[in-house]
């Protein structure tokens, strides 16, 4: 990686794990901006081409608190996707097992080499796993890694966030099952000190829950005594990746299942959206269970929809008795119950709270993760109506605030924090601009016209509005 925050300097290594994702340390991510160089064994070699912008770093909630003896990793989300490319670009799988005392492993890194002379080419070599009660740091934390030294290989300055992995016999792919960490404060190569593997198997559920865009592939591993791995692919996790009930109702004509479109999260658990299938990952017709279809609703709703749905699952309610204006499932139920309170300090509006950040200013990113701190998301304002509450909503010393607007790239659509697609749309005259993908409420003049939208860099701080489910 290179960080152009610091004059372009080589800063880490990490591991592509997807099409849309990086792994490597968390000791990395500190910094202004981070771009990813890919498809190359020399750092010095490269051409812009290979270099791809990063939109967004996350990390543990608590590691700042904790430090990197702590779940020592961070998810870098790309601004376009990395195809695979054979011999140049190769995903690493995720292992779901850490390796034993003696486990051979293979790391390669851009690091120093034991003189400490830097070196712009890639090394590999093979490390292996130290008994616990053998590893020389006192912080060392067995649960989050494990140590590990070898005569002839070790990591170096340069080297942290490189995954460290195995491949399982039969197996295309490299599987990571560790991410350099630190090691002896003193000179590079000494070998009387292990160097800190950060554990992935005690990160799984951090990596799941921050890669629902192009979920990695996670692979069981098995450890054979003479150092040989076998492996199989895992099945999907309840809560993980494209997470559905297997007994909704069959949509309209036009609409199919939000996970049969391709989208990874969505709020109505049987939701439909418009268009055509690009997956079948479920059973679509009813089943007999208490939460399959029942009688059509009776509801009344001075809201126009469709008189036929189906009974929502429990928990749940239809759009409209929610209070919501429109919905883009027909259809669609929603998680809150119109009797249900927002936590103190948050104002409900049309069934949903609102809460707005002021005391302290943050880039678009870091707003979103305090948003999902909250339980919750950058609102979505999916309404014409919903955009003039908002804006009588929000004091008058806020000039310009966050909402749950982005896009990937100024080719691709705006959507939602929460995964939905934009139906309604308040742009300011000449806006977005094709240079920026991020969308802030403008509430003060001095940003143009007060209720409207405007697209700008992630990098601004501002204040932001949150919005979540009653409890």
């Amino acid at each position: 990686m290179v960080n152009p925050g610091q004059s372009n300097t080589y800063a880490c290594g990490g591991g592509i794990i997807s099409k849309r994702y990086v792994m490597t340390a968390g000791h990395c991510s500190f910094g202004d901006t981070f771009q990813v160089i890919t498809g190359r064994i020399d750092v010095h070699g490269y051409h812009l081409t290979d270099l791809v912008n990063v939109n967004r770093v996350v990390k543990p909630t608590d590691y700042a608190s904790l430090g990197f003896d702590y779940d020592d990793i961070a998810i870098f989300e790309l601004a376009k996707d990395v195809e695979e490319v054979p011999d140049y670009i190769q995903y690493l799988d995720i292992g779901l097992n850490a390796p034993p005392v003696n486990q051979p492993l293979t790391i390669a890194g851009f690091g120093q080499l034991a003189n400490a002379q830097d070196t712009s080419k890639a090394h590999f070599g093979t490390i292996h796993v130290s008994p616990d009660d053998q590893c020389h740091f006192s912080s060392y934390q067995p649960s989050k890694a494990f140590c590990s030294a070898t005569a002839e290989v070790y990591s170096c300055p340069g080297d942290s966030g490189t995954p460290i992995v195995v491949k399982p016999a039969g197996a295309t792919r490299w599987v990571s099952v560790g991410i350099d960490s630190y090691g002896h404060e003193g000179p590079c190569g000494n070998k009387e000190y292990d160097s800190i593997i950060a554990k992935v198997a005690s990160m799984i559920d951090f990596i799941r829950d921050n890669t629902l865009l192009a979920p990695p592939n996670f692979v069981n591993l098995n450890f054979a005594s003479n150092g040989a791995v076998t492996g199989s692919t895992a099945a999907p996790v309840a809560g993980h990746q494209d997470p559905h009930p297997d007994n909704c109702w069959t949509c309209p004509p036009g609409y199919v299942h939000w996970w049969e479109a391709g989208l990874s999260t969505y709020t109505d658990p049987c939701g439909c959206v418009a268009g055509v299938a690009t997956t079948t990952s479920s059973p679509t017709t009813p089943t007999t269970t208490t939460s399959s279809p029942a009688t059509p609703t009776t509801t009344s709703s001075s809201v126009s929809h469709p008189t036929n749905c189906w009974t929502c699952p429990a928990g749940y309610v239809h759009w409209w008795e929610a209070g919501l204006s429109s919905s883009s499932d027909p259809c669609g139920c929603v998680v809150q119950s119109a009797t249900a309170n927002c936590p103190s300090g948050w104002t409900k509006h049309n069934n949903y709270c609102y809460k707005l950040f002021t005391s302290t200013v943050s880039t678009y990113y870091d707003s979103r993760q305090a948003c999902k701190n909250q339980g919750g998301n950058l609102a979505s304002i999916t309404s014409l109506e919903l955009n003039n509450w908002v804006n009588s909503f929000v004091s008058t010393n806020c000039a310009e605030f966050w909402i749950g607007g982005s896009r990937s790239s100024n080719t691709e659509a705006f959507k939602w924090d929460d995964g939905n697609s934009f139906t309604f749309t308040n742009f300011d005259s000449n806006e977005p601009k094709s240079s920026n993908n991020f969308v802030s409420f403008i509430h003060g003049t001095q940003f143009g016209t007060v209720g409207k939208w405007r697209a700008i860099t992630n990098l601004y701080k501002k204040p932001f509005l949150c919005e979540r489910s009653p409890q």
